[in-house]
């Protein structure tokens, strides 16, 4: 959960996930990769890789 943690709270991927919801935004595209969905996958990652026992 540390590198998590980091990844959330690193300023400058919150800029660039900005960014990019910003320009998804703009081209009304149906694909869309803001920060939320990467949390989101990084959790879901998360919790196969521990169900799995991995670290």
């Amino acid at each position: 959960m540390k590198n998590f943690e980091k990844i959330v709270k690193d300023t400058r991927i919150i800029e660039i996930y900005n960014k990019i919801s910003e320009f998804e935004d703009l081209d009304k595209g149906c694909a869309h990769h803001n920060l939320e969905h990467v949390k989101n996958v990084a959790n879901l990652v998360e919790v196969l890789l521990r169900k799995l026992n991995y670290d």
